[in-house]
């Protein structure tokens, strides 16, 4: 991951996802970038700019600059999420094809749920 190595990619990422068994359905590529846009929003990682230096001392073999792969880093200052981040809806793979009426609504949504749940019934 991204704390063990210092910096990592999308692609490492997704790779330690698969191997590690995290988690239990496929990932997409677009579901990895998802996940790591959601940390960055979040304040849990930063982006790093992918020097031959850094690369050279991280011993990244799955990025480089020819590659133009975006780099991330731990956060050194952990910021609290903002409304945004927080809910559920900021990180919903199925956001754009939610609305009041049909199959896909705040009202059936077991992350919005489970969101409201643990924020006003603890």
């Amino acid at each position: 991951g991204i704390s063990e190595r210092g910096c990592a990619g999308a692609s490492h990422v997704g790779e330690h996802i698969r191997a590690s068994g995290i988690s239990r359905v496929p990932l997409s590529p677009a579901d990895i970038q998802t996940l790591l846009n959601t940390l960055l929003y979040d304040g849990r990682i930063e982006t790093v700019v992918p020097t031959q230096n850094l690369l050279r001392n991280q011993q990244l073999p799955f990025s480089s600059p020819a590659t133009h792969e975006i780099l991330y880093k731990a956060a050194s200052i952990e910021t609290p999420p903002n409304a945004f981040t927080d809910i559920p809806c900021s990180v919903c793979p199925v956001f754009s094809d939610c609305s009041d009426e049909g199959e896909i609504t705040p009202a059936k949504c077991v992350y919005m749920k489970e969101w409201l749940e643990a924020r006003f019934f603890p």
